[in-house]
């Protein structure tokens, strides 16, 4: 689910590796370096599937072979960016100071952090979110103006699309700016304060730049979906009622409302199982059927404790008639900690529907075993 959501504070995934990625991390350690290479070219064209790869392939990059080393080097880049896994440098003492400054009620204490921000040049850098928020964004004139001219210095390319995206008129070239910094990524992290005010503006107009909101939010998802705000906005659009979601439909595209919902969902890492699993789940209930087997996925794929994303499956697995045998497999795949669905497996072990009884048989021997 690639749509609704990479607070990647993590060094953990919030989905279980799959099968496919745990044999591609055991063939990092084979003997021979043709596979190790193979395994390592092969997890970095995987991205953000590859997630659960991090840590083998951080191993990989000291290799004794040379091109295993390369590989596995380009492979963890590429899977970080994909996932939005930005390695925070520490933020000097002296910055933390500045940032503080940037926070106080006084234009004029605002406005001193902001001159000595300027002068330490790319030092600066761990400050650029609150130089966009707290000072180009700022009603004063006096510090925006200053604003701007540090970030200017700081990042150029960035400050030119925010700069759009937050003053031009032009619908149609702050989606193209928008647009841009989401393929800059996580490294145009500090628009995200930018982006979300524009989110903002664009939902308070009923039923209109729904191609505009639907941009924004990709990009924020891409370049900030670590940050506490952005899965804010993103959960709130996830739990709309049908009566509300239909503004995201975009017949033209022939991309239903509710596939964009569970990508953007997705898209995040979502640590706060206990508000992702009701709206997962109420995919699986009442989504379209070819939603149904993505949101049963990323259900199973949660990070939780076993029983309670049993107890979640077993939910959907009662109020629901679709899809029941891959609900049925997801609670085999949790064994031992599935042991509260087996009276309900059990009944369902001469259902008249074929793969319902074979998933049901399948599941109980996983279950015991």
């Amino acid at each position: 689910m690639r749509t609704l959501i990479a607070v990647v504070l993590f060094a953990t995934s919030s989905f279980a590796a799959t099968p496919e990625i745990e044999a591609l991390i055991e063939q990092l350690g084979n003997k021979d370096e043709s596979v190790r290479l193979k395994a390592a070219k092969e997890l970095g064209r995987l991205k953000e599937k590859a997630k659960d790869a991090i840590p083998a392939l951080t191993t990989a990059i000291t290799d004794k072979d040379e091109d295993v080393r390369t590989v596995a080097k380009k492979s963890l880049a590429a899977i970080k960016d994909a996932v939005n896994i930005v390695e925070k440098p520490k933020v000097p003492e002296n910055v933390q100071v500045l940032i503080a400054d940037l926070n106080s009620k006084d234009n004029k204490v605002k406005l001193a952090a902001l001159a000595k921000l300027e002068t330490l040049g790319q030092e600066a850098a761990p400050a650029a979110a609150a130089i966009v928020e707290l000072g180009m964004m700022s009603p004063n004139v006096g510090v925006r103006d200053a604003a701007n001219t540090v970030f200017e210095k700081l990042d150029p390319a960035v400050y030119k699309e925010i700069v759009t995206v937050y003053y031009d008129q032009d619908i149609a070239k702050k989606d193209a700016a928008v647009e841009k910094l989401e393929a800059i990524g996580f490294k145009a992290v500090a628009a995200a304060p930018v982006l979300r005010s524009y989110y903002t503006i664009l939902a308070a107009v009923k039923r209109g730049h729904v191609p505009s909101r639907l941009t924004v939010l990709k990009a924020l998802v891409k370049i900030d979906g670590k940050g506490l705000a952005t899965k804010s906005i993103i959960f709130q659009v996830a739990a709309l009622s049908d009566k509300a979601l239909y503004l995201f439909d975009i017949p033209e595209s022939f991309m239903p409302r509710r596939t964009i919902i569970l990508d953007l969902l997705n898209a995040l890492d979502i640590e706060d199982s206990e508000k992702a699993t009701p709206i997962v789940s109420a995919f699986i209930v009442s989504g379209y059927p070819e939603h149904r087997k993505y949101a049963i996925e990323m259900l199973g794929g949660l990070e939780m404790e076993g029983k309670d994303k049993v107890a979640a499956l077993i939910k959907v697995l009662q109020v629901g008639r679709a899809e029941r045998a891959l609900i049925i497999d997801e609670i085999g795949k949790l064994g031992a900690d599935a042991k509260s669905a087996i009276p309900l497996l059990k009944t369902l072990k001469t259902d008249k529907d074929d793969a319902v009884r074979t998933a049901v048989t399948e599941a109980l021997d996983a279950i015991k075993d």
